[in-house]
């Protein structure tokens, strides 16, 4: 696509060119699968592109392709089915033996062992397996191990991967349309303990799925469970082991037939709100917009609240505008009435309108489930539909004048790897965005950047990462359109130049109390970094003025002093190299009046 253009109209508003979600059925053998149900997405061979894992609903038939589930490795030109010599094929005969019906539901995806490779967590209509990735394009089955299969009268609807209990791994939870939902404590190997019971977690409420978040704030991991034919209900982390239903106290019931579930910041106030699919023609579909204290449906008053016989709700900033919109899709299911198309709501203002047939998502495909993701890693969100009675669709972002973006991918270390779990807050001039890491769709689950569109701002003021272990950390003066990976409690890397030269990050990752600060802006750039003799050192400066400058190692202590007069906005400054050999991260402090900033560097 090249540089993102922008154009401008008055209120900072982006156009953009309709009829450009591109349709692509036959992209990469996507035909194959028909009567999807689960999507997932994670880079499972970590190659640095994200795959597809989708679950045909059909009982396995080894003569009929299309009830095959398929595993697509990104190829990054298009997608290729590696099913069988991954050995997840296999995974089909053993279901196959077991389901007294055939259904298979949904996958999430969830590293469970901390190695760095993705595994994979199938739901069915009896019982439910997990596949430990080993690493080298392969995975095994361990369900019995891991005692997680559960009991073959189950009908598993979708799983989640989380940690509840802040030990660093992912435990397990599994909904469940018919009998107990099921809490698997992570022990650690391939150990799994059931503790559904014990947790107060063992809901028989027909849970299609189940989303969690930090509702109150304590730095404990929540959740609420979205029931087909019954209330929802809001469980809070006692941070104990146990959990309290307080459903009415936070005012968050919901007595339709629930099915999807996705979470935004409608207010970019930091307090999550959520969204689910009813049949609207029932029960309209909420919109519990969060004040701290409780909830507020504001379905009816922002437009939202009748999308039919919704399943699968994603929120999106599709044109990079620095709003989330939501997409729904529809199935009517045992075709009860005529179908329904899906629908793309786009923010506005001060609510949402029906932009489908602007976008070209206005599909009337009998659609279940989708994922939201960069596919062709180009910089713009794409969507893949998984549909009944017809073949999967993926639509290539081919929008015109886009905004900026940025990706942010976490790796946690003494939180779970997948950082599943974290909330990244960003600013620009004056506006917030947050965005919660927990990958949930309906019947899916999946591994991917955080991703947020930048509108017209060049840079990213301030970046923070909540890490779910309680770690803050801060990236300050952040360029834009670039993908970045964080690490957590480490110097951060820049990865996958998508439009040339990525340009430099200030990073001051444990310095938090060290920022810009006073009036006007001052900022250092050093190229190319990490330092080497060849490095320049540039100093901007919203005015000249007299200079404070200190060299300081990592344990802070003084390496080299100069105060000194700047005549122009813009000069070098000295990089003196023989006082940090042979390498290491070091710290430029500078103050200029009431500007103080601190620029972390590496010479190897």
């Amino acid at each position: 696509m090249g540089y993102l253009n922008l154009f401008f109209i008055s209120g900072f508003c982006i156009t953009v060119q309709a009829q450009e979600m591109v349709p692509q059925s036959h992209f990469f053998g996507v035909e194959n699968t028909v009567n999807a149900n689960g999507i997932a997405v994670a880079d499972y061979d970590r190659d640095g592109a994200l795959d597809v894992f989708i679950v045909s609903s059909e009982a396995f038939d080894e003569n009929d392709p299309q009830t095959w589930n398929r595993l697509y490795k990104n190829q990054r030109s298009g997608f290729s089915d590696v099913t069988a010599p991954s050995g997840l094929k296999d995974s089909q005969y053993d279901t196959a033996k077991e389901l007294f019906e055939g259904i298979k539901m949904g996958a999430s995806w969830g590293d469970y062992d901390n190695d760095g490779f993705p595994d994979l967590f199938l739901t069915n209509q009896g019982t439910d397996q997990l596949w430990h990735n080993k690493g080298n394009g392969t995975f095994e089955d361990v369900t019995e191990e891991a005692s997680v299969g559960g009991p073959g009268s189950r009908y598993s609807s979708s799983a989640l991967w989380w940690d509840y209990d802040k030990d660093g791994d992912l435990d397990l939870y599994v909904s469940s349309w018919l009998g107990d939902n099921a809490l698997y404590r992570n022990d650690g190997g391939n150990n799994f303990t059931d503790v559904s019971n014990q947790t107060g977690l063992a809901n028989a409420s027909r849970t299609f799925t189940s989303i969690p978040f930090d509702v109150n704030k304590d730095g404990w991991i929540d959740i609420y469970l979205v029931n087909d034919f019954g209330p929802n209900f809001l469980y809070l982390n006692r941070s104990d082991g146990t959990f309290e239903d307080v459903t009415s106290l936070y005012r968050i019931g919901d007595k339709g037939n629930g099915m999807g579930v996705d979470i935004c910041d409608f207010r970019n106030d930091g307090n999550f709100d959520i969204y689910l699919t009813n049949i609207s023609q029932v029960v309209k579909n909420p919109f519990f917009v969060n004040n701290g204290s409780g909830f507020e449906n504001l379905g009816g008053t922002l437009g939202i609240d009748d999308a039919k016989w919704g399943w699968s709700c994603k929120f999106m900033d599709l044109d990079h505008d620095m709003d989330e919109d939501l997409y729904v899709v529809n199935q009517q299911f045992f075709q009860v009435s005529a179908p329904e198309y899906n629908r793309f709501y786009e923010f506005r203002g001060d609510g949402f309108i029906d932009s489908s047939e602007k976008y070209g998502l206005n599909n009337l495909t009998d659609s279940r489930t989708q994922e939201v993701f960069d596919y062709d890693m180009d910089g713009d969100l794409d969507i893949l539909l998984g549909n009944w009675g017809g073949s999967s669709i993926l639509f290539n972002n081919q929008l015109k004048n886009l905004g900026n973006w940025i990706k942010i991918e976490l790796q946690g270390t003494q939180s779970n790897r997948d950082a599943f779990g974290t909330v990244v807050r960003i600013k620009t001039s004056d506006t917030y965005q947050h965005r919660l890491k927990h990958g949930v769709n309906y019947l899916g689950q999946s591994i991917t950047p955080l991703h947020f569109g930048l509108a017209f701002h060049e840079k990213i003021d301030e970046l923070t990462i909540f890490w779910p272990s309680g770690k803050v950390e801060k990236v300050y003066d952040v360029l834009v359109n670039q993908s970045l990976k964080f690490k957590e409690g480490e110097q951060e890397e820049v990865f996958g130049e998508i439009y040339g030269t990525v340009g430099s990050v200030e990073v001051v990752t444990g310095f938090e109390q060290w920022s810009n600060s006073g009036v006007g802006h001052m900022k250092l750039e050093i190229f190319p970094h990490p330092l080497t003799s060849h490095s320049t050192s540039r100093l901007h400066l919203p005015r000249p003025g007299e200079i404070e400058l200190k060299l300081l190692d990592a344990l802070g202590r003084v390496l080299y002093e100069e105060n000194f007069t700047a005549r122009e906005e813009v000069m070098d400054l000295p990089l003196p190299e023989h006082l940090v050999s042979p390498g290491g991260i070091f710290f430029y402090h500078i103050v200029s009046g009431d500007n103080e900033i601190v620029k972390k560097v590496l010479k190897p």
